[in-house]
């Protein structure tokens, strides 16, 4: 729709009530449809251009296997919070806490925590 319409070319007409009920599509609805087949054709269309522009992949083995090998190298990420209801023991003090910090390899609370 372009910047100008008015509130009446958002409402239904009697002819679009009866497209809808027939199973139809009412031409606001086809007009949207158009609009937003242009669009997604234009992002495709750019997509692919911007994709020739790229370098030409190499897909042998050895650069899957390296891939692969890097993956298993990389260490999974660690809670730096914790929250027990019923409380747990601090790893540096002892005391039993609801709430406990990541401090290098510890959960530790607040107090023992170097903040």
């Amino acid at each position: 729709m372009s910047r100008d319409t008015s509130l009446a070319d958002f409402g239904t007409s009697e002819g679009d009530a009866e497209a809808e009920s027939e199973g139809e599509e009412s031409p606001v609805e086809a007009e949207s449809r158009t609009e937003i087949g242009e669009q997604e054709n234009a992002e495709v269309e750019s997509g692919v251009e911007a994709e020739s522009e790229r370098e030409p992949r190499s897909d042998s083995i050895g650069e899957a296997e390296s891939s692969a090998d890097s993956d298993a190298d990389i260490e999974p990420a660690l809670a730096t919070y914790d929250w027990t209801p019923g409380g747990v023991a601090c790893e540096c003090c002892g005391e039993s806490v609801e709430r406990r910090w990541r401090d290098e390899d510890e959960m530790v609370c607040a107090n023992c925590k170097k903040w």
